[in-house]
């Protein structure tokens, strides 16, 4: 069994100054935050800059060569499926 990964972003929005084209809107910027997950995280994984370093947590990634590079690395790792960017194996039976 397999966890399911994240494919699509939301925003809900509630609240007396929430109007149907403030919702629209949301809508529109949710819609490429989730074509743009990947992109994103490739984008993100490979920096190098300080602060860098060993990472200590139950994550699959043990060190990073930047804080941006750990963003990157853990979009990719978590929720696409990225497997060959990890550090630890998969705590996941499959």
């Amino acid at each position: 069994m397999t966890t399911p990964h994240p494919a699509e972003v939301f925003l809900c929005l509630t609240g007396p100054d929430c109007t149907s084209e403030l919702t629209g809107l949301y809508d529109v910027i949710a819609r490429p935050m989730s074509i743009a997950l990947e992109n994103l995280g490739e984008f993100l994984a490979g920096a190098k800059f300080e602060p860098c370093g060993a990472l200590v947590g139950p994550g699959r990634l043990k060190h990073c060569s930047s804080l941006r590079e750990l963003i990157g690395r853990h979009l990719l790792v978590e929720y696409s499926g990225r497997d060959d960017l990890a550090h630890r194996p998969s705590s996941q039976p499959c």
